[in-house]
């Protein structure tokens, strides 16, 4: 109403298709994020559920936008977790300790704490709450 632009995220949530992949029921969420950036991408992201491939920064202005389009799972920027690390960062992420992990991975502790240093190496971070933090942006949580 007064003229200024916003910038939005879109966010939205299939709950519901038919066995064809037509939409029955979306969720969607707008949210005002101008307070985190004033030069929002122009890109889109299709972030798959329960082990469905994610498909990330699609420049939607391109003419052949669909020509590289490739499924983004475990590997960026040459950097790949193992799906046992993944676990771990998981249970990071959710706030357990090492000793927590070991209980419901069944794993040892050393065992845990060797996954964490391996991961700490293969990650551009100096720390856990960098790794979470660095595994959200790239969609590996």
């Amino acid at each position: 109403p007064n003229g200024k632009t916003v910038i939005l995220l879109k966010q939205t949530l299939v709950t519901k298709s038919t066995e064809n992949g037509a939409l029955l029921k979306v969720l969607g969420i707008h949210s005002d994020i101008g307070h985190i950036t004033q030069n929002p991408s122009r890109t889109l992201s299709f972030i798959g559920m329960a082990s469905e491939p994610s498909y990330m920064d699609i420049d939607v202005f391109k003419d052949d936008v669909f020509e590289d389009f490739k499924p983004f799972h475990y590997e960026i920027n040459n950097l790949e977790f193992t799906k046992r690390e993944l676990d771990v960062i998981r249970f990071l992420a959710r706030g357990f300790s090492t000793i927590e992990i070991a209980k419901a991975l069944s794993i040892s502790s050393q065992t845990v704490q060797t996954h964490r240093k391996n991961i700490l190496k293969k990650a551009p971070v100096r720390n856990s709450t960098e790794l979470v933090e660095y595994c959200i942006r790239r969609c590996y949580l």
